[in-house]
């Protein structure tokens, strides 16, 4: 399971999403210390798979994304490139900006 949160400014969709058990955890590791914060990432809870997540992420303007799971459906839809995903402390982590 995944959390998402949508996140809607200005015309602008951003995606949030995390596996489930990320949230509320702060990876740390040079040069990267981030806290995968419940007001930004916790929303719906969602199947791994979800085919409506995988449509929202094809259709929002940003992703900022969390675990294993998270970035593979990204992946899938074709938002990710998966050379771009970075790891934090062994978590895949991946961003998409769309300008």
């Amino acid at each position: 399971m995944i959390y998402v949160k949508v996140h809607k400014r200005q015309g602008h969709i951003c995606a949030a999403a995390c596996d489930e058990e990320l949230l509320g955890e702060t990876l740390e590791e040079e040069p990267y210390c981030v806290t995968i914060k419940d007001e930004f990432f916790g929303g719906d809870l969602v199947e791994d798979e979800d085919k409506a997540t995988s449509a929202l992420f094809q259709r929002s303007s940003s992703l900022n994304l969390f675990g294993e799971r998270a970035v593979a459906l990204a992946i899938e839809a074709g938002c990710i490139d998966p050379d771009n995903v970075v790891r934090i402390k062994g978590v895949p982590h991946a961003q998409m900006f769309d300008i």
